[in-house]
């Protein structure tokens, strides 16, 4: 069968391509330039996720700065307050404390106007003699015997406080001399002395009497 083929003739330019198609395989080839294929940018599109949170970082900083600042100004006015009010409590207490000496002079002199001291004397025996310190403004004194004589168990010894706006002599009280040592009495009149002119101290029944009875025994004023 082969024999009946007929042979046809390949044409002249495909041996020429085949030969270049050979040569062009050995021949090393060019390299081919990669490209980056970038995503087209659409502008205001993109933002940034990172921005509200600096910008309230930045407010929080700045509302800081200014709290401390704030405060640094109120404790410096506050210790100015505190030096001001010191120096002032100081010039107070030098005031008062003047005010307090005064007011000491005043009493003490107050006190000496209002004292008053009496001798009580006896018109029979000179020998006795009591002394009175009265002190108007507290309306109390101190009694001292000097050389009276001892009374006996059932009597005893009453001071009566002469007032001139008061008809009758006012009680000063009642005490009891048991030897020849001198005695201290602190007595108050039961009732307010306004102006006493005269004292005297009489011998009465034991505890005292509403109004005189006995005789008196050292007296001044009367």
């Amino acid at each position: 069968m082969a024999a009946h083929i007929p042979q046809v003739e390949p044409p002249a330019s495909l041996r020429d391509e085949i030969l270049n198609a050979v040569a062009a395989l050995d021949r090393p080839q060019k390299s081919v330039p990669s490209y980056r294929v970038h995503s087209p940018i659409v502008q205001g599109t993109v933002k940034n996720r990172s921005t509200p949170w600096l910008i309230t970082l930045a407010a929080a900083s700045l509302a800081l700065g200014l709290l401390i600042a704030s405060l640094f100004l109120q404790n410096r006015d506050l210790k100015l307050q505190i030096a001001q009010s010191v120096g002032n409590q100081e010039q107070l207490s030098n005031e008062i404390e003047k005010l307090n000496d005064a007011l000491r002079v005043s009493k003490t002199e107050a006190s000496l106007n209002n004292l008053r001291l009496a001798a009580l004397r006896s018109e029979l025996n000179l020998a006795y003699e009591v002394l009175i310190a009265w002190d108007q403004t507290r309306q109390s004194g101190i009694l001292s015997t000097g050389t009276l004589p001892t009374n006996s168990p059932e009597q005893d010894y009453q001071l009566w406080i002469v007032d001139r706006d008061v008809p009758s002599p006012v009680s000063g009280g009642v005490f009891h001399v048991t030897s020849n040592q001198t005695v201290q009495v602190t007595f108050n009149p039961t009732h307010n002395i306004k102006n006493p002119v005269a004292f005297a101290l009489s011998l009465e029944r034991k505890g005292g009497v509403p109004t005189r009875e006995g005789p008196i025994v050292v007296q001044h004023g009367l």
